[in-house]
């Protein structure tokens, strides 16, 4: 089901909360990592997506304490709070066309520099994976604004 107001789908929440999310529906996650998510999704994602003009994938969003081991996430992962999205953007333009090499990287520079200009707590770049993890400030968490290239 679509987000409202907004250009994100339920199973952005989910496809990467469990490696069994076939299986859940929003209504498995905790309800506070539903509101930071929302938070996230409504004060940083989708005021991202509306600059950039482009389709954006989520790569992985919320994770459960079982998967974030699987996948050797950090302890402190704020993915597991809701509170980070890793993005990347789509191989395809909107007209069905394939993207060259240059356009992708491209895609992704713009990506990343529309990221940079937003209110974040960390932006971390990973040029060999083609991917961004932005995260968002929480009361549990001092303040920061740290941009690292990984």
């Amino acid at each position: 089901m679509k987000i409202k107001n907004t250009d994100f789908y339920e199973s952005d929440f989910i496809k990467t909360y469990s490696p069994n999310f076939n299986y859940l529906n929003i209504n498995y996650i905790p309800e506070n990592i539903l509101n930071s998510a929302y938070f996230l999704l409504y004060n940083l994602l989708q005021p991202i997506r509306n600059k950039f003009g482009e389709y954006i994938i989520i790569n992985s969003f919320i994770r459960s304490s079982e998967l974030n081991i699987k996948i050797r996430g950090s302890e402190n992962s704020q993915h597991k709070n809701g509170e980070a999205v890793d993005i990347s953007v789509s191989e395809f333009w909107k007209n069905g066309k394939r993207k060259t090499k240059k356009e992708y990287q491209e895609s992704l520079f713009k990506l990343l520099a529309i990221c940079q200009t937003q209110n974040y707590r960390q932006l971390i770049f990973y040029p060999k994976n083609n991917f961004i993890h932005i995260s968002i400030n929480s009361k549990d968490r001092s303040f920061k604004k740290q941009f690292i290239i990984n």
